[in-house]
């Protein structure tokens, strides 16, 4: 029947238990944004290091063996340059371009 809580009106602060969920859903909203960055980089990374790594595997022009192992960490650090360069690529692009624009770049 009596409540100690005042009705809420314009001129009170709301009450704690709404500022704390409110607080909760903002650090959710920013764990989402976050994990979505983070997607974004390592899809692009993945990308970028897959595809040169299979260029150098598949299109490699040195029959001998002896000559690509011993290349291999060379092959590594490119890959994994080209695996950052996607990488970054795609969230740069990602400020500048809408997303309706970016959903058919990888479609097959």
């Amino acid at each position: 029947m009596y409540s100690n809580e005042c009705p809420v009106c314009p001129e009170c602060p709301a009450c704690p238990q709404q500022s704390t969920l409110l607080a909760l859903a903002e650090m959710f909203i920013g764990i989402f944004r976050d994990w979505q960055t983070g997607e974004v980089l390592v899809r692009g990374f993945m990308l970028g290091f897959g595809l040169k790594m299979m260029a150098f595997l598949f299109f490699n022009n040195s029959d001998d063996v002896d000559v690509q192992l011993a290349n291999c960490p060379k092959y590594a650090r490119l890959s994994v340059f080209a695996g950052m360069a996607l990488s970054t690529l795609m969230l740069g692009s990602s400020f500048f371009l809408p997303t309706g624009f970016r959903a058919h770049w990888f479609e097959a």
